[in-house]
């Protein structure tokens, strides 16, 4: 068994495992290889196309990525504004504990609102606003 073939069937199934587990453990291997497409495989599994729980895992796997990548600040943009809550929450607590300011401006909009007014505040603590 080489890491190639580990490597592909990881890709494979952090695209498409109907367990979001599986999902989980695949984004994690190659999250902790740095094996080539695991940002791409981590962003996609985070988009809005895909169900809750699948969606679920992958924000937490932008946690992984570079903080400095515009693209995890799209993707939790995207994700406070989702229909699910859990889904709102997950990406409030992200954007908290990454401390992402460019996103100070969403979540007061979300306070303002009296959306998630716990978890937003906690996040714009975290932040420093």
């Amino acid at each position: 068994l080489d890491f190639d073939s580990v490597r592909d069937f990881a890709v494979k199934q952090a695209a498409n495992a109907p367990f979001p587990a599986l999902r989980r453990a695949a984004l994690e291997v190659l999250a902790d290889h740095g094996a080539p497409g695991w940002d791409a495989a981590i962003l996609e599994a985070a988009t809005e196309h895909h169900r809750p729980l699948v969606r679920e895992v992958g924000l937490r796997a932008l946690a992984r990525l570079p903080h400095e990548d515009p693209r995890v600040v799209l993707s939790l943009r995207s994700a406070l504004t989702s229909r699910d809550s859990k889904i709102v929450t997950d990406a409030i607590q992200l954007a908290g504990r990454l401390k992402e300011k460019a996103l100070e401006p969403d979540l007061s909009r979300m306070k303002a609102r009296g959306q998630h007014a716990a978890e937003v505040d906690a996040a714009l603590k975290a932040i420093g606003y």
